[in-house]
């Protein structure tokens, strides 16, 4: 009996260890959308200040439904007639000499991932933590991309990106060094939902960029 319990024990202690390195390993905030008091703490669904008139309700079309298709507190990306709707994570610090990568669930029939990298925009005062206006966009990563018939149903998919990718171009690493955060861009056309998003990184002495 006594060995069945310290058995016990640390299997109960092992699982705490490898919940509480899953959620250091991940970079993004609120990934799972289950946050209680802000289900889309960590992500950017306000584009008002983009001056895109496609994108000045966009906030309107994002948000988090208790269950869809056998998961809890899954992110619906709704979809317009004239338009499609972007979900994406706050900025997060990119460093070189490491290795970025993300995971996520997916279900829907057209979108668009990738990661995005930024710079600070000429007049704004570096800080720990900013926001997309402060930004500029300098470069865009592979995407992940995947279309299917609207009439026949979709499935969750596992979608996974890495950044940098394998090979660095001369002109990639230009690009590259110029960055100073990332986010995960999610562009969908038609209503889709993402769940799950991870986003980690590992030391990689290759990522350099001069």
């Amino acid at each position: 009996m006594k060995n069945t319990l310290i058995l016990v024990t640390l299997g109960i202690c092992g699982l705490l260890t490898a919940r509480s390195a899953q959620a250091v390993d991940n970079l993004l905030q609120n990934g799972s959308f289950a946050d209680t008091e802000n289900p889309l703490n960590g992500w950017v669904t306000d584009y008002a200040w983009s001056k895109n008139s496609h994108y000045e309700d966009n906030k309107t079309r994002v948000s988090v439904v208790p269950k869809e298709a056998g998961r809890i507190n899954v992110c619906r990306i709704a979809s317009t007639r004239d338009s499609g709707t972007k979900l994406e994570t706050t900025p997060i610090p990119f460093e070189e000499g490491y290795r970025y990568r993300c995971t996520l669930k997916f279900k829907g029939p057209d979108y668009r991932i990738y990661f995005a990298g930024y710079k600070w925009k000429p007049g704004v005062q570096p800080h720990d933590k900013p926001e997309l206006p402060e930004l500029r966009s300098v470069y865009k990563s592979r995407a992940e991309t995947f279309q299917s018939s609207p009439k026949k149903p979709s499935a969750w998919k596992t979608v996974t990106l890495e950044l940098p990718g394998k090979k660095m171009t001369p002109g990639m690493k230009s690009y590259m060094k110029q960055i100073k955060y990332i986010t995960l861009y999610t562009y969908v056309i038609r209503t889709g939902f993402i769940d799950e998003v991870v986003i980690s990184r590992k030391k990689d002495p290759s990522v350099k960029f001069d």
